[in-house]
């Protein structure tokens, strides 16, 4: 079973440890994250369109998780990722009126902002 870093270097995320800009949370989140994968889970990411590579987290998510429903969003519109068991929404978090859509769809059990 691939780790979180494997899946983060995998998708090219800067989360892992591949990528020139790469941070290494993955070793964070795998840490924290591990025993609870296969659980049903609701998961939201805020950020999804990192230009590099748009939508790279929501399929290390994706696959890391694999009975999770995943919910990312982010300013841009970002419905364009076909994503099993994911969907996305249009939020600028700076404005409280675009938050409601993700008031709607938790309670959330991760929510990982990057």
């Amino acid at each position: 079973m691939a780790t979180f870093t494997d899946l983060c270097n995998k998708h090219r995320t800067d989360k892992g440890t591949d990528m020139n800009e790469a941070h290494g949370y993955s070793s964070l989140y795998e840490e924290l994250f591990n025993s609870i994968r296969n659980e049903q889970l609701n998961i939201l990411e805020i950020g999804i369109a990192d230009p590099r590579n748009p939508g790279a987290s929501l399929n290390v998510l994706s696959e890391y998780f694999p009975n999770s429903t995943i919910f990312g969003a982010d300013i841009e519109d970002c419905s364009r990722f076909q994503i099993p068991r994911t969907q996305t929404f249009i939020v600028d978090t700076g404005r409280s009126d675009t938050l409601d859509v993700l008031v709607k769809h938790g309670p959330y059990n991760i929510i990982i902002d990057d």
